[in-house]
C-alpha cells in the first residue's frame, strides 16, 4: 500500500535521528505483519527525518487505536527502538535464550538490500558469519552462559548496527508472540522423575510426527543434565509446537491425557485393563457415562463393585462348597 502524496500533519512522534526513524519504520512493519495487515510504503522520496515521521505518523494513525491503545503501541515502540544494542541483560531469561540461540542455529535467511525478510515465529535471522559457521559456534553448549555467549558473538558478528538492531527486534518479536502462549508443564526444574518422563514423551511425540524436524532438533538439542533436560523440553514446545495454534491445542491435550494415564497407573492398588466391547453396549455405556456424568473409569468400578455386592454371599458359597 503507498501513499501519493506526503500524509496530513498528525503528530504522534518526532525525531531528528534518521536512523531512528528507520528503526520506527522497521518496528511497523514488523507489527502489521504480526496483525496480517498490509504494510504501507510512502509513495514519495523520504530525505529528511522531520518527512520520515510525517509517514510514521500517518502510519500510525492506520492502525486506528483508541487514545490508550495508541499511547502504549509508541512507549513500547520508542523502548525498543532506542534500546542499546550492547545491552543483553534480555538474555537473562533462559528460555528466550534458548529460543534466540536456536533461532540463529536453526533458521538462516538471506538479507535483501539489508531488510530481512520477516517469519514471525521461528523469527528471520541473517545467515551466520562465514568465521562463526565452524567451531566454537558449532559446539553445542551446555547452558545457558554458553547459548548466550553464542548469541552475542553472533549480534556483534553482524554488519552494521541498523542490521544487529534488527536481529535482536525480530528475536523479540517472535518472543512476544511465544511467551503469551500458555504451556501444559507444572513441574520446576528439579523434579527429575517428571522431566525425564516429559522428555522421553515429548521426543516420542515429534518423532512420530514429524521424522525430519526430529533429526534436526536433536542435531542441536543434547541435553547433558536434568536442568538442561528442563530447558530442552521447554525449546521444542516453544519452536515446534507454540507456532501454530491448532497443533499447539492438540499437543496439550495429548500431553494431559498422557499425564493423567500416568498417574492414573502410578495410584497404589490400580491396575490397566485392555477390553473390547460389542458396539451395541459400547453405545450403552456411553449413553450410562453422558446420565450419570461419571468417567469412565468411575462407572465401570460403581458397576462392578454394585453388581459384586449382589451376588458376593453367592461367590463366597461357591469358594467354600
Amino acid at each position: 500500500m503507498n501513499y501519493s502524496v506526503p500524509p496530513q500533519n498528525i503528530k504522534y512522534i518526532s525525531e531528528s535521528n534518521l536512523n531512528i526513524c528507520k528503526k520506527y519504520n522497521h518496528y511497523i512493519d514488523n507489527y502489521m505483519r504480526k496483525l496480517g495487515r498490509p504494510i504501507i510504503r510512502p509513495g514519495y522520496k523520504i530525505r529528511t527525518p522531520s518527512e520520515y515521521c510525517d509517514f510514521l505518523n500517518q502510519y500510525i494513525f492506520s492502525l486506528r487505536y483508541d487514545e490508550k491503545g495508541l499511547n502504549n503501541f509508541i512507549n513500547e515502540m520508542i523502548a525498543s527502538c532506542k534500546q542499546d544494542i550492547d545491552d543483553f541483560s534480555w538474555l537473562e531469561n533462559d528460555r528466550l535464550c534458548y529460543y534466540s540461540w536456536l533461532s540463529i542455529m536453526l533458521n538462516q535467511v538471506k538479507i535483501d538490500d539489508d531488510i530481512i525478510r520477516i517469519n514471525p515465529c521461528p523469527p528471520a535471522m541473517p545467515p551466520l558469519a562465514t568465521d562463526l559457521i565452524n567451531t566454537p559456534l558449532k559446539l553445542i553448549p551446555s547452558s545457558s552462559d554458553m547459548r548466550a555467549k553464542i548469541v552475542k558473538e553472533y549480534i556483534a558478528s553482524l554488519n552494521n548496527d541498523d542490521i544487529r538492531f534488527i536481529a535482536i527486534n525480530n528475536i523479540k518479536s517472535a518472543w512476544s508472540i511465544i511467551e503469551k502462549i500458555k504451556v501444559p508443564f507444572k513441574f520446576s526444574i528439579d523434579d527429575e522423575q517428571q522431566i525425564n518422563w516429559t522428555w522421553n514423551y515429548i521426543l516420542t511425540k515429534l518423532k512420530n510426527k514429524s521424522p525430519w524436524q526430529y533429526d534436526l532438533y536433536m542435531n542441536y538439542i543434547v541435553p547433558t543434565s536434568i536442568a538442561e533436560k528442563y530447558h530442552a523440553i521447554f525449546i521444542i514446545h516453544d519452536y515446534f509446537y507454540a507456532c501454530n495454534e491448532d497443533t499447539h491445542k492438540v499437543f496439550c491435550i495429548d500431553y494431559k491425557k498422557a499425564l493423567s494415564q500416568k498417574k492414573f497407573r502410578e495410584k497404589e492398588g490400580v491396575k490397566s485393563i485392555n477390553v473390547q466391547l460389542d458396539i451395541k453396549i459400547k453405545e450403552q455405556l456411553d449413553q450410562l457415562l453422558d446420565h450419570y456424568q461419571y468417567s469412565q473409569q468411575r462407572l465401570l468400578e460403581v458397576l462392578i463393585s454394585e453388581h459384586y455386592k449382589s451376588v458376593q454371599h453367592k461367590l463366597d458359597k461357591s469358594n467354600f462348597s
